[in-house]
């Protein structure tokens, strides 16, 4: 792949290492909102880039001081949440491969995929109280030697283990990140077989997401993240190009087409992306001839075709003046074309 960025006005520059976008927007717009837990079940926390950097350096210390080196591999067990892309940013920006699992994987496809990945900690970022397989996952897959509950005591110690780490140390470990270094590892649907693992690198994140606002307008624009962080089109298309062109992003812990509507009311989100499915749902449901969407200005999605006359409907309701769709996959880093009208 190229280091040449494309030509014409960019909505930012293609930087080395993903985790890099958040010091390039904290310089120009500090206090804006970029992360918000906006979804019922959620904490309701809304960061600034300025709040990002400073969780993302804590949970990079304490993965430093957990003594994991470039290259090894940490897995996050979550539904969509602020907290997991702070975790992801964190790992990342160290040289750790990062590994998004799906709290609705059976036991099964849980544990092919950890053992396949083998990361040495699984944290765990579910409900308190709820059944976990964590546990299970340390006792029977040898690459995993513990389990952190993100909502947990364990997860205090965890950071106290970063108070040690100091700011060069920090600064050492991601200047030692290369543009084409692995950042994260995501799992086919295993169409021909078992998934298979596809290796994500930094320049290919961070020259997809350029490309990708560029192209598709709205950059500053929220848009909701319901998708599974075991997913590309949740880690890659929405998050990572979200915030290379400048955010913010709503996160909804899962999709609920009546809580997608009243989320879209509340934060006046105006980049509306899903697939398909989730559009017709949200057409369907009986909130969607009441619920104000006026604040919508681009309507995206991708996976298949959309029924026209669910599109009909979505104008008609938003008053959006562009519509785009677009093709990609796991291994191509998410995105990689779209219509521009």
């Amino acid at each position: 792949m190229s280091d040449t960025p494309p030509e014409g006005d960019l909505v930012a520059p293609v930087l080395d290492r993903i985790d890099a976008y958040i010091d390039h927007w904290v310089a120009l717009a500090p206090d804006a909102e970029f992360l918000i837990d906006g979804g019922p079940t959620l904490t309701g926390r809304r960061l600034t880039w300025s709040d990002t950097r400073r969780e993302v350096d804590l949970v990079a210390r304490a993965l430093i001081g957990a003594g994991l080196e470039r290259g090894d591999r940490v897995a996050y067990l979550a539904d969509s949440r602020l907290d997991f892309f702070v975790h992801f940013l964190a790992a990342t920006s160290v040289g750790i491969i990062w590994q998004g699992l799906n709290p609705g994987y059976t036991w099964d496809e849980l544990l092919y995929v950890v053992a396949d990945a083998g990361p040495r900690i699984v944290f765990d970022g579910t409900v308190p109280g709820a059944e976990s397989p964590v546990q299970r996952l340390v006792a029977e897959v040898d690459d995993v030697e513990r389990a952190i509950a993100v909502d947990g005591p364990g997860w205090s110690a965890f950071i106290d283990l970063g108070k040690s780490v100091d700011a060069e140390v920090l600064a050492d470990r991601r200047e030692a990140v290369e543009p084409l270094d692995p950042a994260f590892i995501v799992y086919t649907s295993g169409s021909t077989g078992r998934p298979k693992g596809a290796l994500l690198t930094h320049r290919g994140v961070c020259y997809c997401g350029v490309t990708g606002s560029t192209a598709r307008g709205a950059a500053g624009g929220k848009i909701i993240c319901n998708l599974p962080i075991n997913h590309v089109g949740s880690v890659s298309d929405i998050c990572c190009r979200k915030m290379i062109g400048g955010g913010p992003i709503v996160f909804q812990e899962r999709f609920n087409a009546g809580a997608m509507l009243a989320l879209v009311e509340a934060e006046k989100v105006r980049v509306w992306g899903g697939v398909p499915t989730i559009f017709q749902m949200c057409v369907a449901h009986d909130d969607f001839g009441s619920a104000d969407l006026s604040s919508i200005e681009q309507i995206a999605w991708g996976g298949a075709a959309m029924p026209a006359p669910v599109l009909e409907r979505l104008l008609l309701a938003t008053g959006a003046d562009r519509c785009t769709t677009g093709y990609g996959m796991t291994e191509t880093t998410g995105g990689v074309m779209c219509t521009l009208e």
